[in-house]
């Protein structure tokens, strides 16, 4: 090697010790970022073995010193793959996997390759023989290996393609600036082995390491310096699967974006590799708390809306603290996950609960109305028949067949509210029904029948249409509508009730005199296509207040006169309600009252709607 050379070769070696020691101190400055800590700790390890080279350079050859910067040199050689390995993992998102006892076993071999250093005179395992010479002002070296260098070289060259490879994978899968990360820090690791491969080999007797230590400080300089390798270390990589539909977001301390996942930057309607390293703050769209969220000391979970083009959207949001090992806090990773069809499936099971506690409360105020009815002809059919069984011949042929008569008349009544109970289940079975054209004058001749004993009590005059219209219905349903309004306007009419059943064809279409049914015409919604059935009472009339109550589950106007078990309106409304109908009152104090009900037409479009 020429003079000129040499003085090369020298500056090159105190540049690529300077910036290297400088690049450490640095990197150990800034530690508490993950990552920095293991990458300080690599050139920590290289540091040592440059500044042992380089003394071993210069101090003279006859000097004792020479032999312990030899040894420092090759403390740091043996040390580089391991700190490279262990580096290799945790930047890319393996730190978990780097336990105490884990990392232990990797230093296991290179401890003892340090021992047999250390202890090389006692027995030259390391190296044979190992002599200086002078080149200029510089050192030469020539040696013999011992058999355990070949042990340390097999398993250090190993270690550090397992941490290159490493490497090659993770920039295959990252994004571009870690790409570029990793691409320099690999090219880095390789501008040193490539040096000390040829001197291992022995194809050069001189140290050119220095210069691939030269060429490692630059692209690692660049790496960090332009490429912010110790500011935006891909933390949680491994955590973000991009084919997942969640949207993830890495943010670090300084509330630059680290790392986000393509549903994310869907989301924040940008490319996945345009905001990395970008304050997250220019990207986030409003309505939202984001500043609260990313602040946040101890994580938290929220819920927000966005209106977006698909309308609007829900999602909920997760923030995760992110902690190096010394559990401080070094970024954030934020979760979205679109609960938009799972809280509208919430919102139907609400509003299915809240109908379902509705009828069950209506069921439980139904259940305990009629096991209060049903006591009192109970009562008396079984007063009665107990009496008939053990005295019957103590009683009068009269008094026999009043009890029969009574016991019959219980009968009847409670049979009536057992089908009431069943024709309350039976409303809950729409798809079990068969809409058809009804004959009303039937129908209304068999309630008419099922009233007959309360029609005699009260003395009551019910007048009806000779000819009823056709209308689209379910009969045994519509019968239950005009006997709670036939069975109201017998308890709640004059003294002695007159009740008037009539209709009016096609929703009100023809003119009408009379105020009160004019009135209720008024009330009716798509009149061309209904017909309107009707009863009149001749009542108290009802106020305001009261109409307001009715149609509601079990209620009385009149809690003293009224004997009837209770089922009210309430089920009237239930009943029009499936067969498409509406129901109503029109009534005032003094004036008696009208309650009406409609149905589909024969022929109508409302028909058809209804049997659908």
């Amino acid at each position: 090697m020429s003079e000129l050379g040499i003085y090369l070769y020298f500056g090159a070696s105190l540049l690529a010790v300077t910036v290297t020691t400088g690049i450490m101190l640095y990197a150990w400055r800034q530690r508490q970022v993950a990552s920095a800590a293991t990458f300080a700790r690599l050139l920590i390890c290289a540091s040592l073995m440059l500044w042992g080279g380089l003394l071993r350079n210069i101090v003279p050859p006859t000097s004792p010193l020479i032999s312990y910067m030899h040894s420092l040199a090759m403390l740091g050689v043996i040390a580089v793959p391991t700190a490279w390995l262990i580096f290799t993992l945790d930047y890319g998102g393996n730190a978990g996997w780097l336990s105490r006892r884990r990392i232990a076993g990797l230093w296991l071999l290179p401890a003892l390759s340090a021992l047999m250093l250390l202890t090389n005179p006692l027995h030259g395992w390391f190296f044979r023989d190992v002599s200086f010479y002078r080149i200029g002002f510089l050192n030469g070296f020539t040696w013999t290996y011992g058999f355990w260098f070949y042990v340390h070289s097999v398993y250090s060259y190993t270690l550090t393609v397992v941490g290159a490879v490493y490497l090659v994978r993770f920039a295959w899968r990252s994004f571009r600036l870690y790409r570029l990360q990793a691409v320099l820090l690999i090219l880095g690791a390789a501008g040193v082995l490539v040096p000390n491969v040829l001197l291992t080999l022995k194809i050069t007797q001189f140290s050119y390491v220095f210069l691939g230590f030269m060429v490692m400080a630059i692209l690692y300089a660049q790496a960090i310096f332009r490429y912010q390798l110790l500011n935006l270390v891909p933390v949680a990589r491994h955590t973000l699967v991009d084919t997942l539909g969640d949207g993830m977001l890495v943010v670090d301390g300084q509330s630059r974006i680290v790392d986000l996942n393509p549903a994310m930057a869907q989301f924040l309607e940008t490319s996945a590799e345009i905001p990395i390293g970008q304050s997250v703050w220019g990207f986030l769209p409003p309505g939202a708390a984001w500043e609260t969220w990313l602040g946040t000391t101890t994580g938290m979970q929220a819920t927000f809306t966005r209106e977006g083009k698909d309308g609007a959207r829900t999602y909920d949001v997760r923030v995760e603290l992110l902690q190096d090992r010394w559990q401080r806090v070094s970024g954030r990773l934020l979760i979205l996950h679109d609960i938009t069809e799972r809280q509208q499936a919430a919102e139907a099971l609400q509003l299915y609960a809240q109908e379902l506690e509705a009828r069950n409360a209506e069921l439980d105020a139904f259940a305990h109305t009629v096991a209060h009815d049903l006591k009192n002809p109970l009562t008396a059919i079984v007063g009665y028949s107990s009496l008939l069984t053990s005295g019957y011949d103590t009683v009068s042929e009269s008094q026999r067949l009043t009890m029969l008569n009574t016991i019959n008349r219980q009968g009847r009544r409670m049979a009536r509210i057992i089908d009431e109970i069943l024709l309350l289940a039976s409303l809950r079975k729409l798809d079990d029904m068969t809409f058809s054209p009804l004959d009303m004058g039937q129908i209304v001749a068999e309630v008419q029948e099922r009233l007959l004993l309360a029609i005699e009590e009260k003395q009551a005059t019910i007048a009806t249409p000779e000819i009823w219209p056709a209308a689209i219905g379910y009969a045994a349903w519509v019968e239950e509508i005009w006997a709670n309004y036939l069975s109201n306007a017998l308890k709640y009419g004059g003294e002695p009730p007159r009740v008037e059943l009539g209709f009016t064809r096609l929703g009100c279409g023809t003119p009408t005199p009379d105020a009160e049914i004019a009135a209720m015409c008024a009330k009716i919604a798509n009149p061309e296509a209904q017909i309107a059935f009707w009863v009149r009472d001749n009542g108290a009339g009802l106020s305001a207040e009261e109409q307001a109550r009715l149609f509601m589950p079990f209620t009385r106007l009149d809690q003293i006169s009224a004997k009837g078990h209770g089922l009210g309106l309430s089920i009237v409304r239930r009943i029009s309600d499936k067969l498409g109908g509406q129901v109503g009152v029109v009534s005032a104090p003094g004036a008696g009252s009208i309650f009406w009900f409609t149905l589909p037409a024969v022929g109508e479009q409302g028909g058809d709607a209804a049997q659908s």
